[in-house]
């Protein structure tokens, strides 16, 4: 029984890290999409985005899209516009 235990426990970790990709993949697909930058707010209240974490509390939002700046894979400048990542100039 300790081993199904460990296999169910591993599925779900991976189960729940696949999740986060996912989330993350999709994000940043509906911002290149785009074609031009979207304020924060529009961001965190466009459907797609409400959909995505109607389950999840909003430390989860902050949390995922605060990785993904810190991965540098979405920027937001000082105007408070989200870009992808590869629209940084360095």
């Amino acid at each position: 029984m300790e081993s199904y235990t460990g296999l169910m426990s591993a599925m779900h970790y991976y189960y729940k890290a696949v999740n986060v990709l996912i989330d993350y993949y999709a994000i940043l697909t509906q911002v290149m999409e785009r074609g031009k930058p979207l304020q924060m707010d529009e961001l965190r209240l466009a459907p797609w985005h409400e959909a995505l974490y109607a389950n999840l509390g909003d430390k989860t939002k902050q949390r995922d899209l605060s990785r993904l700046r810190e991965q540098e894979l979405l920027y937001v400048d000082e105007k408070g516009l989200v870009w992808p990542g590869f629209a940084r100039e360095k």
